[in-house]
């Protein structure tokens, strides 16, 4: 019972200090200061390389249950 509330306390303390410095400080209502949201940084691409990152997790997939499978052949003899 006290690894759970232990665990939980962990992940609800990692939950809330993720929002806490993720937060941005206040800025002006024009978006100029410190916390504002524009800016002249140049945009950057969200999707570029997805296509690649979907062939590693596929390929990563295939040679976990690969092993996977290797390991339990070897148990069962």
């Amino acid at each position: 019972m006290r690894k759970l509330f232990l665990n939980l306390y962990v992940f609800i303390f990692l939950i809330a200090s993720d929002y806490v410095m993720l937060a941005q400080s206040p800025g002006d209502e024009d978006g100029s200061g410190p916390g504002g949201v524009e800016g002249d940084d140049p945009v950057a691409p969200i999707n570029g390389k997805i296509i690649l990152l979907a062939v590693a997790a596929v390929a990563f997939a295939y040679y976990y249950f690969a092993k996977k499978k290797e390991e339990k052949q070897l148990m069962s003899n």
